[in-house]
C-alpha cells in the first residue's frame, strides 16, 4: 500500500510538471522567435544577393562564351588565310626558281652570241677589208651590146 501511495503521489506530481511548464506566453514565443526571424531575414537577403550575382556570372559566362567562340571562327579563318598564302608563297617560289633557272640559261646563251658575234666581226671584218683591197683591182670580163626597141625604155 505504501508503494502505491508513492506511484500515485509521483504520478500526480509528474503530471502537474508536465502541464504546468506546457503554455508559454507570447512575449517568451516573440522573444525566442525574433533571433531566428532575424537570421532567416539576413540568409534571405544573402541567397537573393547570391542568385542576382549567379545571373550576373552566366551572363557573363556566355558573353564569354560567345567571344570565345568568334575568336576561334577567326583564328580558324586566319589559319585558312595562312595555309593558303603560304601555298602561294610555295607556288611563287617554284615559279622564281624557274625564271632563276631561265635567266641564268638566258645569260648563257646572250655571252655565246656576243662570243659568235665577236667571231661574225673578225671574220666580216677580213672580208671587208679583202673586198676593199680588191675594189680598185677590178678587169673587165666581156663586153656586149644592148639595143631597146624604137621609143622603148625597157628591154
Amino acid at each position: 500500500m505504501i508503494i502505491q501511495k508513492a506511484v500515485f503521489l509521483s504520478t500526480a506530481v509528474a503530471g502537474l510538471l508536465l502541464f504546468s511548464t506546457a503554455c508559454a506566453t507570447k512575449r517568451h514565443v516573440r522573444a525566442s522567435i525574433a533571433p531566428v526571424e532575424n537570421r532567416v531575414g539576413a540568409v534571405e537577403k544573402r541567397a537573393t544577393q547570391s542568385e542576382a550575382d549567379v545571373d550576373a556570372l552566366e551572363k557573363q559566362l556566355s558573353q564569354t562564351t560567345e567571344i570565345a567562340s568568334g575568336a576561334e571562327r577567326e583564328a580558324k579563318l586566319a589559319k585558312s588565310m595562312a595555309t593558303t598564302a603560304d601555298g602561294k608563297a610555295v607556288v611563287a617560289d617554284g615559279k622564281a626558281v624557274a625564271a632563276g633557272l631561265r635567266a641564268d640559261g638566258a645569260n648563257t646563251l646572250a655571252e655565246k652570241s656576243l662570243t659568235r658575234i665577236g667571231e661574225v666581226e673578225t671574220q666580216f671584218g677580213k672580208s671587208i677589208d679583202g673586198l676593199y683591197e680588191n675594189l680598185d683591182n677590178y678587169q673587165m670580163s666581156r663586153a656586149e651590146n644592148i639595143t631597146f626597141s624604137f621609143n622603148k625604155s625597157e628591154l
